[in-house]
């Protein structure tokens, strides 16, 4: 029996995550700046006055990645929040993330061994597990799962999705590469200089304390949240097509779950 896509469409994904992030944008964006750009040039100074050892590198990855992992964990609790129509501000927000971030931590570690293998093996494997794993990180937060079930979750969720779900990342992602392009190309005009484009958008860490690199990392932050806020759509819809719910009877569930 064919199925009916009624929700899970790439425009529909796109659309809907778009509207989402602009209509909220400051919900996303603020939490997002005002941590990353400290901790970005605080790990600056870190790797700068301990280059080339293995252990001082070592931690700047590691604090890098967990920092990255909690602000998306945040996003991702707003994001979801919004979606619902859910005002529930920063600090039952807070609250919820305080509760979810060891098992969220624990399952974004052994999707990233999982995906790193993959990639290891031909690259496809790799990327076929992301997909698997797209929507996970929303169903440990939505559905406390424990994090075995919140993969396999994932994986019946995306079943039969996975090539709207490539295409919707891809469109995200060419979006943000485009805006870096433009930003490199300005950044290249204005200093008068000969470096190429590709050059510039690749050294662009190498004095973070610049002024186009201060403003590349501000247009990061703008863009980054936008995949969290892409993997809320995505279950969202992914729900809504595969077991019926629509978005009042999903919101019933969240407030509930984040007091237990």
């Amino acid at each position: 029996m064919a199925r009916n896509k009624t929700y899970f469409t790439i425009g529909n994904i796109i659309g809907e995550t778009v509207n989402l992030y602009a209509n909220n944008f400051l919900k996303f964006w603020l939490p997002y700046i005002l941590v990353s750009v400290p901790i970005s040039l605080l790990l600056e100074v870190l790797k700068t006055n301990f280059r080339d050892g293995f252990y001082s590198m070592s931690l700047f990855t590691i604090v890098t990645y967990f920092v990255s992992a909690i602000i998306t964990l945040y996003v991702s609790i707003v994001g979801i929040q919004v979606y619902r129509n859910k005002e529930t501000g920063f600090s039952q927000s807070f609250n919820e993330l305080s509760k979810i971030i060891i098992l969220y931590m624990i399952l974004q570690v052994l999707m990233f061994l999982g995906i790193l293998g993959g990639i290891f093996l031909l690259i496809v494997p790799g990327v076929i597990f992301s997909l698997f794993w797209a929507v996970a990180s929303i169903v440990i937060i939505v559905e406390k799962n424990e994090v075995r079930l919140s993969m396999k979750r994932s994986r019946f969720l995306t079943k039969g999705f996975k090539g709207e779900i490539l295409i919707s990342y891809m469109i995200i992602a060419l979006a943000a590469f485009t805006v870096y392009f433009l930003f490199a190309m300005i950044a290249s005009a204005g200093l008068g200089d000969q470096v190429g484009i590709l050059d510039r958008i690749s050294s662009m860490t190498v004095n973070p304390l610049s002024l186009s690199n201060m403003l590349y990392t501000i247009i990061s932050s703008i863009l980054t949240p936008l995949y969290p806020v892409l993997a809320v759509v995505m279950y969202h819809n992914l729900i809504k097509e595969k077991e019926g719910y629509e978005t009042e009877e999903l919101a019933e569930s969240f407030l509930d779950n984040s007091k237990k």
